[in-house]
């Protein structure tokens, strides 16, 4: 585990190795973040085996985030896929920043992937639901090439010396994720696309879809980016996250701007749900292909 950094983040990335170490002996290399209404997909599918679930009284001793969304789960499971024996963490939600009062507790965001990636983690999957725009139909799966609204995440989450130990001042985003090979994607009917990053927790305006949609934008979220941002800031910051790797999947729950009938986070987590399974195949499939040791 790396041990440069000190503090909150730094003491959670201890617990987590100690718990899983313990369990399974070796750190995983990969994790998983599960978006709205996927929290129980991985456990649910057929492709893992449970190994263990870590004890999140023992992790919240030491800053472990509260979630407050909706089918947003704190339940972290280490799990394996069965055919490559892949050993794997799985967050079963996660902290979004329109969860946040108080501007201090901006970094809850990114806690837990900072100290998975301190803990040894290179492969992090972000998954989550969005607003299509092109593609508009639900049930669509989006691997993220790239992340508009940078700009628009609340000062504080990337500034202040408390950030700077997490990597450089300025960094660059030019590769903010891994992009999937074609035949993978054309396999799974997957289209490839640009996000749009937004605050919520309002759905977003017919006039703003169509900005969105004349700049070439796939779909809108509120999730995903702060995170991959983080990494991407400790993967420029220090040798030991060199080989740290953001994959972006978003599947999409409603067409954007209430386009075929008003949007409500029910109607949300019920898309979820229905195009879970097809979305937990295609993360097999990459695991599967070796994509991410390349």
């Amino acid at each position: 585990m790396h041990s440069l950094i000190s503090g909150r983040t730094a003491n959670l990335a201890s617990g987590f190795y100690s718990q899983i170490k313990s369990t399974i002996r070796k750190m995983p290399n990969t994790a998983i973040t599960l978006g709205s209404g996927l929290a129980d997909m991985v456990e649910n599918s057929e492709k893992f085996r449970i190994l263990a679930e870590l004890d999140k009284d023992q992790l919240s001793l030491i800053e472990l985030p509260h979630f407050t969304a909706s089918d947003h789960k704190l339940k972290i499971l280490i799990v394996e896929e069965k055919i490559t024996k892949e050993k794997i963490i799985v967050i079963c939600g996660r902290k979004h920043l329109y969860e946040i009062d108080d501007d201090r507790d901006l970094k809850e965001v990114v806690r837990i992937p900072r100290a998975l990636a301190l803990a040894g983690v290179n492969n992090f999957f972000h998954t989550s639901a969005v607003g299509g725009i092109e593609p508009a139909n639900p049930g669509k799966i989006i691997s993220v090439t790239d992340h508009d609204g940078a700009e628009l995440i609340p000062k504080g989450l990337f500034t202040g010396t408390s950030s700077l130990k997490f990597g450089p001042m300025f960094f660059d985003c030019s590769n903010l994720y891994k992009d999937i090979p074609k035949e993978l994607c054309d396999k799974f009917g997957t289209t490839k696309g640009v996000l749009q990053w937004h605050l919520g927790r309002n759905y977003e305006t017919p006039a703003q879809i169509q900005r969105l949609r004349n700049a070439g934008i796939s779909g809108v979220g509120m999730s995903m980016l702060p995170e991959s941002m983080a990494l991407v800031q400790m993967r420029a910051g220090h040798p030991d996250f060199k080989n740290i790797k953001n994959i972006g999947i978003a599947i999409v729950s409603n067409p954007a701007a209430a386009k075929g009938g008003n949007i409500n986070h029910k109607k949300v987590a019920a898309e979820m749900k229905k195009a879970g399974p097809n979305l937990i195949n295609f993360i097999v499939e990459i695991i599967q292909s070796g994509t991410l040791k390349k």
